[in-house]
């Protein structure tokens, strides 16, 4: 089993792609909420790449931290990079939930998955 993912193969590439268009036309909210979709597909396929998707009966909090603990555990992350997508992860909620002044850093959000997504298919995290 190949622990690469292919840019063919992500979906999360096609997400950051129109969330770029959507900000280079000017609709912020929209671009974040695109991004931090990106980031949502990027780790639920992380998780099926590395059989490790948590079942959805027995979340304790949000499926992304829970995809994020357990491939942490399974050292598909260092600490510096699971550290890395949790912070992401907060500012795409920031940005989903509107809280005032959130928007303002929608482009610099954009570039973090943008990194992050450039890593996992690098397989610099995996």
């Amino acid at each position: 089993m190949s622990t690469q993912i292919k840019a063919d193969d992500l979906l999360a590439v096609d997400l950051i792609t129109q969330a770029d268009h959507l900000l280079s036309e000017g609709y912020q909210f929209a671009a974040g909420a695109t991004a931090r979709a990106a980031l949502d597909a990027c780790l639920r396929q992380l998780c099926q790449l590395y059989d490790c998707e948590p079942p959805r009966k027995k979340l304790r909090h949000s499926c992304n931290v829970e995809r994020l603990e357990r491939l942490q555990k399974l050292g598909v992350f260092d600490k510096a990079t699971a550290g890395e997508e949790a912070r992401l992860y907060l500012t795409g909620s920031l940005i989903v939930h509107a809280v005032p002044g959130a928007l303002e850093g929608v482009d610099t959000f954009l570039q973090g998955v943008r990194r992050f997504i450039e890593t996992v298919m690098e397989g610099g995290a995996v």
